[in-house]
């Protein structure tokens, strides 16, 4: 009942829900109307499921990993004073920052030659 009413915590807890199961027993099906649904919520501004979001994101194990992304929406959480946001937005920029460091460190291939 709560979930026909639109209440956007019990919206949450069917999603993670969802998500959990459809990861568990192999069912995509399952897992993306879960993501969707905390898609919704979130877009809505419902503040958790932007966290659940983001943090996905971030981890990159349920949905692809974005960290840029990940970091705007923690970015915005945290002018919000969201709590957690800020030390999750500081995770992420440290991730980001050592991905760079490699980057640049990492040797250039050589172009082949013809």
């Amino acid at each position: 009942p709560l979930i026909r009413k639109g209440n956007y915590p019990a919206i949450q807890v069917k999603a993670l829900y969802d998500i959990s199961q459809g990861v568990e027993n192999k069912n995509p099906l399952m897992k993306r109307q879960g993501i969707e649904a905390l898609q919704t919520i979130a877009q809505k501004g419902y503040a958790p499921a932007s966290m659940a979001l983001a943090t996905m994101m971030a981890n990159g194990n349920i949905i692809p990993q974005n960290l840029p992304q990940a970091k705007q929406i923690f970015t915005e959480l945290a002018k919000q004073n969201v709590p957690n946001a800020r030390e999750s937005l500081a995770s992420v920029e440290k991730i980001i920052a050592e991905k760079n460091k490699q980057a640049a460190a990492a040797p250039t291939q050589p172009a082949p030659k013809k």
